[in-house]
């Protein structure tokens, strides 16, 4: 069975789940694979997505993932067989696969954009007929609430993700609520991928689905 892993939120921390890793088709990260996205971060974060035993890795940046902001990509040497998306689609084995890096603004953060029209026009982007959905913020409403209990996702997200209707949604950004959970109305799965809690732990597990699970039909 082709298996593809989700995690997102490492942080710089990325090898304590290694352990959790067993390789295979695909794994996608959903952002924050930095602390402050230095170079030295961003390519030591590289190096070791490069290495995993995957066929295919794909991921997107965060809004600590600076460098990946300020920076063009050749800065990086991207390895053979990583996949970096930044408001951009790639298909993989019949897969299409949509990924970017933006979240509401909030503090002084990287990739941000204000709630409302500005924020709306990076969603306006997001292409019908996609399979699996990476954001690095979440929806409105799911799977988005943090320690204080505020519901901290894009309406305008949710918006568009409710038009389209990829198979999958992953993200991460909010470490409180990782999980998953099946909108059957919808006929969406959304997945918070975090793998660290709200205190910098990496404690949560990767997130597991088959590539029929995230093959529209």
């Amino acid at each position: 069975m082709k298996k593809i892993t989700f995690i997102s939120d490492t942080h710089g921390i990325h090898k304590d789940i290694e352990s959790q890793l067993d390789g295979g088709f695909m794994i996608i990260h959903a952002g924050d694979v930095t602390s402050m996205g230095h170079t030295k971060e961003i390519r030591g974060f590289l190096k070791w997505f490069g290495s995993l035993p995957y066929q295919y890795k794909v991921f997107i940046a965060g809004n600590h993932d600076f460098g990946l902001q300020n920076y063009p990509l050749e800065h990086f040497n991207i390895p053979s067989g990583v996949f970096y998306l930044q408001d951009s689609m790639i298909e993989i084995d019949g897969l299409k696969i949509y990924g970017s890096p933006y979240c509401p603004t909030f503090g002084r953060w990287a990739f941000m954009k204000n709630r409302g029209k500005e924020i709306a026009e990076v969603w306006s982007k997001i292409p019908e007929g996609i399979d699996i959905l990476v954001t690095h913020g979440p929806p409105m409403d799911i799977l988005d609430m943090n320690l204080y209990e505020v519901n901290c996702g894009c309406k305008d997200l949710l918006a568009r993700v409710e038009t389209i209707k990829p198979k999958i949604h992953v993200f991460g950004h909010i470490h409180e609520n990782h999980g998953s959970m099946h909108s059957s109305s919808r006929g969406i799965t959304f997945i918070n991928a975090s793998n660290l809690n709200e205190d910098y732990q990496c404690v949560n597990k990767p997130i597991y689905r088959s590539y029929e699970d995230c093959k529209k039909i």
